[in-house]
């Protein structure tokens, strides 16, 4: 599968020296699924408890993690799963339900690099995914702004977090390769 060119993305990008490698890692990895846990608690502890959850993904063969190496440290990670919508009306549907980067690793393309290759993989799913889906906090503006500069599309609010605050579900169509 064909690499995303970083460099045209927008915003700042890690150095030349720098070089953002991404890979694959699973329930086997109990290094991993504690890095997982540990950026999860610093992105996501405002808006509740992660823990049971990403400990389910993580050991779900359904549910693909990647870790980003920034300099041969582990930088960030995004979960990724793909489904047929319950409605049955959009066909595969690829949800992202987790993405973070540590926050000395922010601001240096780790995030476009993990959002790209998972638009990637679900762009290229076997089914290949119409639609990426994932959830953020109304009050979350960074994470917003990040998702609709990638053509994420505020389409309902689907609950409400652990800590109270609204989820809102932001929509990517994805163009079904032939």
């Amino acid at each position: 599968m064909p690499s995303p060119d970083l460099s045209r993305l927008p915003g700042k990008q890690a150095s030349r020296d720098e070089t953002i490698v991404l890979r694959k890692t699973g329930a086997s990895s109990k290094d991993d699924a504690t890095f997982v846990l540990s950026v999860a608690h610093t992105a996501f502890l405002a808006y509740g408890s992660y823990d049971t959850y990403l400990e389910e993904w993580f050991g779900n063969d359904a549910v693909s993690t990647y870790i980003a190496e920034l300099d041969d440290n582990r930088a960030g990670f995004f979960m990724l799963t793909t489904y047929h919508d319950a409605e049955g009306s959009r066909g595969v549907v690829a949800d992202l339900v987790a993405i973070a980067v540590r926050p000395e690793y922010q601001s240096r393309g780790v995030g476009k690099r993990l959002l790209a290759h998972a638009v990637s993989l679900a762009a290229n799913a076997d089914p290949p995914a119409r639609e990426m889906w994932l959830v953020v906090a109304e009050g979350n503006s960074r994470a917003r702004r990040f998702f609709a500069g990638w053509g994420f599309r505020l389409r309902d609010g689907v609950g409400v977090y652990p800590a109270g605050q609204r989820a809102l579900r932001m929509v990517k169509p994805l163009e079904v390769q032939s």
